[in-house]
Formats: structure tokens, C-alpha cells, sequence
């Protein structure tokens, strides 16, 4: 591995393991870290190359991020906590999430401004997460005033292998609101500016709203997911099945929709015979776009940072070095949110990418994929060594998170994602028709939902053969 981003990322992500680990305090690990850059620039001024400092440099550089990203300002409302625990508080704030419906109880994030417990009224900030018995019609964005009670996170382990404390603690959350039921939400005017402008998600309303106009309600929610990642609607039963065949991916816009967008694009402005500059100057605002109507998840900010590395490497006109844009890209992530570091859906992504890009070649060269002459064969077969190099990099986290092993998966990997593209491209074809031509709008939403329909029978066929997959208890 020569790329010396590679190495940098790699050291960085120790020093995350270490502050997470080890007892040590931000000015020591800053401390450190400044005086190892410190006598870098003496060895460069000399000429000497210290690699072992500069190693040193970066590793206390990732555990000073990790050590800061835990530090939150004294009005956090984290800090509210224990004298709002007793009693009944009120919460004003703005839905920083899609509500997501699960049964009979919906969730969503709330970013806090004011707080009212005890007769007291205090300002406050920082996330908290939402539980309310019922369903209420909020979106993303919405001002409110909620009326529940206010916990911390319990500490029993979940399906990922971690306590569910510590995993909402990764993502920022210390504090949970219950709410009995939708009568306790008052959507008020807005008055507080979270720094998100709410343009892009109108614009991602309007789209959902297109698509259930002209589909059936399971049809939608799946093109919903597909194409503005919205899986709130979704029914259990086709996620669980999505789940079994190791193909959910496609259910949550990731990597694999941002480059079907870039894909478009790309091929779009060269047959618009416009120069690498001009292209590279529409995509990256195009795909930050995408990732904010989409609702900026991680894995979408993963898929678009990796994606922007790539492609400026490639409109340059400088080769891309795979493992120079998987680690820029990766240590671009953690440096801001070193806590990714613990997410599974990071680990799978860069998992994944980093064993297609080792194992594929060998792969190759040992069945001697290029030796076969008929070209859908080894279209084939390039395909499902891709998808067996991916499984293989993967099925060790799958199974210690999931617990589930899926042979059937490098299988449905060669197929089912070629009908999700063909089922994307037709979406994309709907909304852009339906703004400039109406009366052909139905025509795609007929299309679509036939290979949705294709793609629900012909997971469901995979799942059932013997074998296909298995659980661990």
C-alpha cells in the first residue's frame, strides 16, 4: 500500500481508537500532537524526513478530534438532564429529521433551542431524540413545541453489539424526549435558524409528491427510498426480505444512487460537448445538492466526498488512485465526525470499496476472467467477481453486527442492482417529465412499477432457495 494517505488515514483512526480507550485528556493529546508537527517542520526545514514523528504527529491528531468531539458547550442539553428527569418538560425546537414510522410509535431528531422544566425556562442546544406513541404529520424542518420526558439513553445491547447508550452517543444523542401522544406537538411559526436551507428539502417534498401521485403506495415508498432516500414508508416485510438477500443497500441512497446521479450528469454534459471544467463545476454542486435534499446521512456524505475526490482527479486529467480517493474521503469523514469511526455503515462502505479494489484483480487472474471471448459472459463475470470480492470483504462485519450470513448475496448483487439502476433512471425520468411534460409521466410511473414488481418476486425467489441465508442466535 504506497498511497501516503492510506497510511495517514490509518494512523488517524488508531488515535480515535486510543481516546476512546485510553484515559487521556484533550490538552495532553493536543499537546503531543503540536509538538510532533512542530518538529516536522524542523525536519523538513533540514531535509530529513521523520516518519516515525509524523506517525506519532497524526495518531494523537485523530484522538485530539475524537477527546473534542466529545466536549459539548455548558447550555448542551445533555446537561438538563438530571433536574428535567422527574417531571414533565417542554422542548422547543425544529424537527432535524424525517419522522420515521415504525408500528405504532414514530422517531425523528430534535435540534433543542428552549427548554421549560420545573418552572424555569433555559436555553439550550444539541440534539435529542424523539419517541412519540402516535403519528403526527411533521416534516423535516418544522418549528415545534413538545410537551414529554426527558431521559437518558438505557444501556441494554441491541442488534449491533453495542448498547444502544453508546451507539446514540456516537452519533451525538444524550438525551431521549418521550411523548405520550400526538397532542402533546404544537407546530409553532419558525422562528429559529438551524443553518439548513430548507429549499432543497421543499424541493424533496415536491418530488415524494410527484411520485405518489402516479404509483401505488408500496411502489412509491420503494421509489421513494430509491431515489430521495425517504425508507419511512417502506413495509417491514420488504426490508426484512431486502435484509435476507444481502440487498438493502439499494433501499437507502448511498454510493450506489450518487453514482447513478453522477453517472447521468457526466454523460449528459458530454454529449452537451462542454469542457472537463465546465462538467466538474456542475456535478460537485449537483451531487452536494443531492446530498442535502436527501437529508445529508452519512452514508450519502461518504458516497458524494469519495465521489467528488474521484472525479476531480479525473477531469484534471490525472489518473484517480482508488486508495488515494478511499482515504482522502475517509479521513475528510473522520476528521469532522471522528466518531464514524464505530458505524457500522461506514465500516461496510469502505470495507466493501477496499475489497473490490484488493480482491478483484486476483479474483481475476485466477479464473482468468480475461480469457472468456464472449462479451454478456464476461460482462458476467467481471460483475459477480465484484460482488464476491465485496461479500467477502464484508461478511465478517455483517456477521458480527447482524448476525446473518448470506451466501446468496453474491448472487443477487449481480442482478438485482442492475433492475435498481434501470428502476432509478425511470424515477429520475418521471419527476424531470412530469415538471416539462405531464402527459407522459404515466408511461414511466408504468414502467417503474412493473420493475419494482420484477424486483420484489425475484428477491423474494432468492431468499427461498435452500441455503440462502442463515442466522446466528
Amino acid at each position: 500500500m504506497s498511497s501516503p494517505f492510506f497510511w495517514v488515514t490509518l494512523y488517524f483512526s488508531l488515535g480515535i481508537l486510543f481516546a476512546s480507550r485510553a484515559r487521556i485528556t484533550f490538552p495532553v493529546a493536543w499537546a503531543i500532537a503540536a509538538f510532533c508537527c512542530a518538529l516536522c517542520v524542523c525536519f523538513i526545514r533540514k531535509n530529513r524526513v521523520a516518519p516515525a514523528t509524523l506517525a506519532l504527529g497524526v495518531f494523537f491528531c485523530g484522538s485530539a478530534c475524537m477527546l473534542n468531539s466529545g466536549t459539548q458547550p455548558p447550555n448542551h442539553i445533555r446537561h438538563f438532564v438530571p433536574r428535567s428527569i422527574a417531571s414533565e418538560c417542554v422542548i422547543i425546537g425544529r424537527v432535524a429529521s424525517a419522522p420515521e414510522k415504525n408500528g405504532s410509535r414514530t422517531t425523528f431528531y430534535l435540534e433543542t433551542k428552549r427548554l421549560v422544566t420545573g418552572g424555569y425556562s433555559y436555553d439550550c442546544s444539541g440534539p435529542v431524540l424523539v419517541f412519540l406513541n402516535g403519528a403526527m404529520p411533521l416534516e423535516h424542518g418544522n418549528s415545534v413545541e413538545i410537551r414529554g420526558t426527558l431521559s437518558s439513553p438505557s444501556g441494554f445491547r441491541g442488534f449491533r453489539r453495542v448498547s444502544s447508550n453508546d451507539f446514540l452517543k456516537r452519533k451525538g444523542i444524550y438525551a431521549i424526549l418521550r411523548v405520550r401522544s400526538p397532542g402533546r406537538i404544537r407546530r409553532m411559526a419558525s422562528r429559529f435558524h438551524l443553518g439548513t436551507d430548507m429549499r432543497p428539502l421543499r424541493m424533496k417534498k415536491q418530488i415524494q409528491e410527484k411520485i405518489r401521485a402516479h404509483m401505488s403506495p408500496v411502489a412509491a415508498a420503494i421509489m421513494g427510498a430509491m431515489l430521495l432516500g425517504d425508507k419511512s414508508d417502506i413495509p417491514r416485510s420488504v426490508y426484512k426480505d431486502m435484509i435476507k438477500s444481502g440487498t438493502v443497500h439499494i433501499l437507502v441512497v448511498s454510493g450506489f444512487n450518487v453514482s447513478i446521479v453522477a453517472g447521468i450528469l457526466a454523460l449528459s454534459l458530454k454529449i452537451m460537448r462542454l469542457n472537463r471544467v465546465v462538467r466538474l463545476a456542475v456535478i460537485v454542486p449537483a451531487l452536494v445538492l443531492y446530498c442535502v435534499m436527501t437529508g445529508a446521512s452519512p452514508p450519502v456524505v461518504r458516497a458524494t466526498v469519495m465521489g467528488i475526490f474521484f472525479m476531480s482527479g479525473w477531469y484534471v486529467r490525472r489518473v484517480p488512485g482508488t486508495f488515494q480517493a478511499l482515504s482522502l474521503s475517509a479521513f475528510a469523514i473522520l476528521v469532522f465526525i471522528p466518531a464514524e469511526l464505530y458505524d457500522a455503515s461506514f465500516q461496510l462502505s469502505f470495507a466493501s470499496v477496499l475489497a473490490i479494489c484488493s480482491l478483484s484483480p486476483g479474483i481475476e487472474k485466477l479464473v482468468h476472467a480475461d480469457n472468456i471471448r464472449i462479451r454478456p459472459l464476461r460482462w458476467m463475470a467481471g460483475l459477480s467477481i465484484v460482488s464476491l470480492s465485496a461479500w467477502l470483504g464484508t461478511a465478517g462485519f455483517i456477521v458480527y453486527y447482524f448476525r446473518i450470513i448470506a451466501p446468496i448475496t453474491v448472487f443477487a448483487n449481480i442482478f438485482i442492482p442492475v433492475i435498481a439502476s434501470f428502476i432509478t433512471l425511470c424515477g429520475a425520468g418521471l419527476v424531470v417529465v412530469e415538471f416539462l411534460c405531464p402527459c407522459l409521466a404515466s408511461s414511466f410511473a408504468s414502467v417503474s412499477e412493473a420493475l419494482i414488481v420484477f424486483l420484489l418476486w425475484f428477491n423474494g425467489f432468492l431468499i427461498r432457495i435452500p441455503g440462502a441465508y442463515a442466522r446466528f442466535p
